[in-house]
């Protein structure tokens, strides 16, 4: 799976600021840091700067960060592949990759805009990613009606999540999308699986693609 959040850069600085509040009232600053980052499985699972926090309290973190997802200025895209239900030779990565880019795409150009990547840095998906933008921004993605990629300029820029607000509140629409599972045996995995349900409206996609969709 890949996700994202399409935000306008005249809307950026007030989702950084709603993120940056919360990193005041949770970890006692503002500053952009390992120390005051927001990451999604850390909160779940009380590990980093959530260790020792409580449960409520957690939860609680987790919903406001959900609060900002839902805004009408945060979009959301992804792109899912099941690779058991693929029935021809395929790249997962690849793939999912390149329909993220399309509706991205789709995404701006029903917008009338223009846009950028911004990707959570991973040594893995960092040459993979440019090297396929780039070949789509020259030809077309890979299929035989392929896309022509427009409105994405320049090439995939990567940032440590501690170092981006919006990289962190990307991180906490995937991983949300991906944990709405039934409730387990775990009291807190069913009491954070029963608060993103609470807020599934924060999660619905602008465009999305799901491969193959039966």
């Amino acid at each position: 799976m890949f996700g994202g959040i399409a935000v306008k850069h005249t809307d950026a600085q007030d989702i950084e600021d709603q993120m940056n509040e919360l990193a005041e009232k949770y970890f006692g600053s503002k500053v952009l840091s390992k120390d005051t980052e927001f990451h999604a499985r850390d909160i779940a699972q009380g590990k980093g700067n959530c260790k020792g926090r409580g449960g409520e309290e957690r939860v609680e973190m987790l919903e406001g960060l959900l609060d900002i997802l839902g805004k009408s200025t945060v979009s959301k895209i992804y792109a899912r592949m099941t690779p058991s239900k693929v029935h021809f030779p395929t790249d997962p990565e690849r793939d999912t990759f390149m329909f993220f880019v399309e509706k991205a795409e789709a995404f701006l150009e029903s917008r009338s805009d223009i846009g950028m990547l911004f990707g959570d840095y991973d040594h893995k998906m960092i040459t993979p990613s440019i090297t396929n933008l780039s070949q789509y921004r020259i030809g077309t993605t890979s299929w035989a009606l392929g896309r022509k990629i427009e409105r994405l300029v320049d090439t995939v820029h990567f940032a440590h999540s501690h170092h981006s607000r919006l990289v962190q509140l990307a991180d906490i629409y995937v991983y949300c999308k991906q944990y709405a599972k039934p409730p387990s045996s775990s009291y807190w995995r069913t009491r954070f699986h029963d608060a993103i349900r609470g807020k599934s409206g924060s999660l619905w996609p602008s465009k999305y693609r799901d491969y193959p969709m039966y």
